[in-house]
């Protein structure tokens, strides 16, 4: 999956966002959905394949995520998220589609591609205007994003236009605007009192500052954050780790942040065990346990079975096999390569020398083989709804062994057959490898 991945890095623009001019067009219902990252092509799919469904039917097919499916599914996922393609059709600006994606790219970490996305699409609506300012703070470009708060159609969230005005150098006009809305009931005065505290400490250090809700958004997570105050468990997203990791915090912080993103795929193994290796373990017990073993395979130029046998455990516990196959399989040598336990780790971190569908011929029989091996079939037309609908089902926790062989044929029908053999590999890996 990883060399997949990586050849698929080398044909992607880079994702270096402050560099970029802010692009600002006119976007009617039917293009919004088209801005991308990355050509179609250089996944192998027709541009064409969603010109034929409505955005909110796309909208409603894309797949929740889920960590503990095959690792191909996530990044498949992903890459189809940052895709321009021919925009569904659509009557709301921004579309459901466009939103899908863009939530599930914040969902999944994946920041740095949700803010370059939104970059690209401008600033003509309040709302992606919003979406664009909580990608800037996790990546800490608020100041930027907020600079084109004049250009943004109004009215804009509240949250935005008090942050976004103080943080432009007009603190008391901020102020203003927070006990305004305060005093006709459009703002609780709990949050307005965390908004007073912010802009000026010392003027309202003696206000009561009410504990994080569940409804609090990146603006408050950082006003928190920066006034040492306990911070918010900000929902469907990982923005917060993603700034965490990136930012300045304790290594038992970064590593927290690291470990959730590993499970999300946003970052690779071998970076999670780049912030493992950053100090020496104080403890033993839960994560030290972690990173104790993980430090001992990174000293090594090959890993053994036992110790790989020993070590995979502490990771698959806490969600984390991919990311920790991944972070060795270079290490694999020949003898490790043939065990199971080798096999697990090679086809979870799709290198080249991983297993392949033929490989399963050698395999004893089974339903699950016979199931993935007679995937070759390709259904009639598939389109994106029905790719969209193969995904989140091979996804699941427990994808039905009868519907295996058409979501594989699907893959391979829109043009995906390099993405089908490995998911069918994973699937197995994960049934028959990865366990006991």
């Amino acid at each position: 999956m990883r060399a997949l991945v990586a050849w698929l890095s080398l044909c992607l623009m880079p994702l270096s966002v402050s560099a970029q001019p802010i692009i600002s067009q006119e976007l009617g219902s039917l293009t919004a959905d088209g801005v991308g990252l990355i050509s179609p092509a250089q996944l192998g799919l027709p541009r064409t394949l969603f010109v034929d469904q409505t955005s909110e039917d796309l909208a409603a097919a894309f797949p929740e995520p889920n960590p503990n499916g095959p690792p191909g599914v996530s990044d498949l996922l992903r890459f189809i998220a940052k895709t321009e393609f021919v925009p569904p059709r659509s009557e709301r600006s921004p579309s459901p589609y466009l939103l899908r994606r863009l939530s599930h790219l914040e969902k999944t970490g994946s920041i740095d591609a949700l803010e370059a996305l939104l970059r690209q699409i401008g600033t003509e609506s309040p709302e992606l205007f919003d979406r664009w300012l909580t990608a800037a703070i996790w990546l800490g470009l608020e100041v930027e994003a907020c600079e084109e708060l004049a250009r943004v159609p109004r009215p804009l969230p509240d949250g935005a236009m008090f942050f976004c005005t103080a943080l432009n150098g007009n603190p008391n006009r901020a102020i203003a605007l927070v006990e305004a809305a305060k005093a006709i009931g459009r703002l609780p005065e709990e949050t307005a009192n965390l908004y007073l505290f912010f802009f000026d400490p010392e003027i309202f250090e003696d206000l009561p500052i009410s504990a994080p809700k569940q409804s609090d958004g990146a603006v408050e997570f950082l006003m928190r954050f920066d006034l040492g105050l306990p911070t918010p468990n900000v929902v469907n997203s990982l923005g917060p780790e993603f700034r965490m990791l990136n930012g300045f915090a304790t290594w038992r912080e970064r590593i927290a942040a690291a470990e959730t993103l590993a499970r999300a795929g946003s970052i690779s193994g071998l970076r999670l065990f780049e912030i493992y290796s950053e100090g020496t373990p104080p403890a033993s017990g839960q994560v030290w346990d972690r990173v104790s073993a993980a430090q001992r395979l990174q000293n090594q130029t090959f890993v053994s079975k036992d110790e790989v046998t020993a070590a995979l455990p502490l990771f698959e516990a806490s969600g984390l096999t991919a990311a920790f196959a991944e972070a060795i399989a270079p290490r694999v040598g020949s003898d490790l390569a043939q065990t199971k336990t080798g096999k697990c780790v090679l086809a979870l971190a799709g290198t080249d020398d991983a297993p392949n569908l033929s490989f399963l011929d050698s395999e004893p029989p089974s339903p699950l083989r016979f199931v993935l091996k007679d995937s070759k079939v390709t259904p009639s037309n598939p389109d994106g709804i029905d790719l969209l609908n193969a995904l989140a089902h091979m996804a699941s926790d427990a994808p039905d062994l009868r519907l295996l062989a058409d979501d594989l044929a699907v893959l391979r029908g829109v043009g995906l057959p390099r993405w089908a053999d490995l998911i069918a590999v994973q699937i197995y890996a994960r049934e028959r490898w990865c366990t006991g």
